[in-house]
């Protein structure tokens, strides 16, 4: 299984390193449960990905930012229902 790698863009959505690099990933929801960050993507014209990630699987300082973004900036962003 070769690790995924997602980087976010300005305009919200997401692009996979293991993925044709013309989908875009939408975030369609998420979860913070603990040290666990559960997040599901829609995917054009595909089933809808699920990641998981905890403590370790990726950089301390990325995981913290990503916990932030999710509880405070995903929520303002705009265009979000």
């Amino acid at each position: 299984m070769s690790a995924l790698r997602l980087a976010l863009q300005r305009d919200g959505s997401w692009r996979s390193s293991t993925e044709d690099p013309a989908v875009a990933w939408r975030l369609r929801d998420h979860a913070l449960v603990g040290p666990l960050v559960a997040m599901t993507f829609d995917l054009a014209g595909a089933r809808a990905r699920r990641v998981l990630l905890l403590p370790g699987m990726v950089e301390p300082d990325v995981l913290r930012a990503l916990r932030v973004w999710l509880r405070h900036g995903y929520a303002d962003r705009p265009g979000r229902d």
